[in-house]
């Protein structure tokens, strides 16, 4: 999609033969790849409401239909692979998986790097909302910039995340995060609730959820550069583990941020891991103020 605009609404991936979960939606190819767009640029996006549940929902292996999304290389999303200079409008989608055998190894969302839930890389310049976002789908890659929701993330404009939850192991080297891998904000990451909720990264249904890595692992985020909004506080309930350095609980590595801690709620079974450099905030923090309590 090139200078358009794209309008989704009302997907479901169904399996055509629901006593076999395997025969699902597979998509495979080397870099830019999403089951929506694999490449957006200069255009204004729409999606809402997609799901790979069956209408019987439930907690068994056969009431989620198998989404295969497979690149050799990097930029690979659940909607969107790559997203250049464009503003999105995601709301409620629920992309779940229920089996959690090997899911740390298992390849669903996965690529070489900047693989995301959601998109797998995305440089925003307009007014921007992903909002009703349940993910409990394994995202991984080789590399790294990887995240529940976007794998790296610019922001020129306004994006606005609201009632958002992930409960899914997100794995990568480095630059790893339960929301975003690579987020540089510029002021304009806005956490939001919907009245009453905003957002959770939590073990949730049963799931493998957690976030591991090598260097720059975070609850929420991988790396954050520049300061975010919030209203509400954020639950974070979740494994964050770095296999060599800069691992916490909202970030791996901060960088020019004023953070108010208050917009983050870590719950005491919480785990936050390390070789070197871990923190129940930030593993690393430069040119940053915290404030709160």
């Amino acid at each position: 999609v090139e200078k358009g605009t794209l309008q989704v609404t009302n997907v479901t991936f169904a399996n055509p033969n629901p006593e076999t979960v395997e025969d699902g939606f597979k998509l495979l190819g080397t870099q830019k790849l999403g089951t929506i767009v694999g490449n957006a640029i200069n255009s204004t996006i729409h999606i809402n409401t997609v799901s790979n549940v069956n209408a019987k929902g439930g907690e068994e292996e056969d009431d989620y239909q198998v989404v295969e999304i497979i690149g050799s290389g990097s930029k690979v999303g659940g909607l969107i692979g790559n997203a250049e200079n464009c503003t999105f409008n995601i709301q409620n989608i629920d992309m779940e998986w229920g089996v959690v055998k090997s899911a740390e190894t298992i390849q669903m969302i996965y690529g070489k790097s900047g693989v995301g839930g959601l998109i797998g890389e995305a440089l925003i310049n307009g007014t921007s909302t992903i909002a009703n976002c349940m993910i409990t789908y394994p995202v991984r890659a080789e590399g790294d910039h990887v995240g529940g929701l976007i794998g790296k993330a610019v922001l020129k404009k306004e994006l606005t995340c609201r009632a958002n939850q992930l409960s899914a192991p997100i794995i990568g080297s480095g630059y790893v995060g339960g929301f975003f891998g690579h987020m540089t904000s510029n002021g304009n990451l806005k956490l939001d609730t919907n009245g009453s909720f905003a957002s959770s990264i939590e073990q949730v249904k049963g799931s493998t959820a957690l976030v591991k890595g090598n260097t720059c692992i975070g609850g929420m985020f991988g790396y954050l550069e520049g300061n975010i909004s919030a209203k509400g506080s954020n639950d974070l309930n979740i494994p964050v583990s770095a296999r060599k350095e800069k691992a916490g609980g909202v970030a791996g590595y901060l960088k020019n941020c004023q953070l108010n801690i208050n917009m983050f709620q870590l719950i005491n079974t919480m785990s936050v891991t390390s070789l070197k450099s871990a923190g129940g905030i930030a593993g690393y923090a430069e040119g940053c103020t915290f404030t709160g309590s």
